[in-house]
């Protein structure tokens, strides 16, 4: 049996984790310790260890990270909700689907034109189709 030459980093403690993730909402690392009921010198020992402020920086990119993933998903949901919007029976729907769809690929300001009439027209067409169904 061979033995690692890598060293075991030591991992964050449950109350270092509950302070790493708490910090962002406090307005000091004093108001921080205080929240979770953790000593302001055990706070000021962690942030003076590097080793901490290592493991304590890849935790919160690990997070953003996450967080990112979870965006993503989020906005490809978003587009897929938008694209059936753009198909639907309901003209001001649909209107407000394009309108959004221009505006967010900034294309709004090419397309101003005066739509009045051709909005009256759709307006009228839909109306129409109502009364019928």
């Amino acid at each position: 049996m061979g033995t690692s030459t890598k060293t075991r980093r030591p991992k964050l403690n449950w109350a270092q984790y509950r302070y790493i993730s708490e910090r962002p909402f406090h307005t000091s690392d004093a108001a921080a310790a205080r929240a979770l009921g953790i000593s302001d010198s055990a706070v000021g020992a962690w942030n003076a260890d590097p080793e901490f402020q290592a493991m304590a920086q890849a935790f919160i990119d690990g997070q953003l990270e996450d967080s990112r993933r979870q965006l993503m998903v989020l906005r490809d949901k978003a587009v897929v909700q938008l694209a059936g919007l753009l198909d639907s029976r309901d003209v001001r729907t649909r209107l407000r689907a394009v309108t959004e769809v221009l505006n967010r690929c900034g294309m709004a300001e090419v397309f101003t034109l005066d739509l009045s009439p051709a909005l009256a027209k759709l307006l009228a067409e839909s109306a129409e189709e109502e009364k019928g169904e």
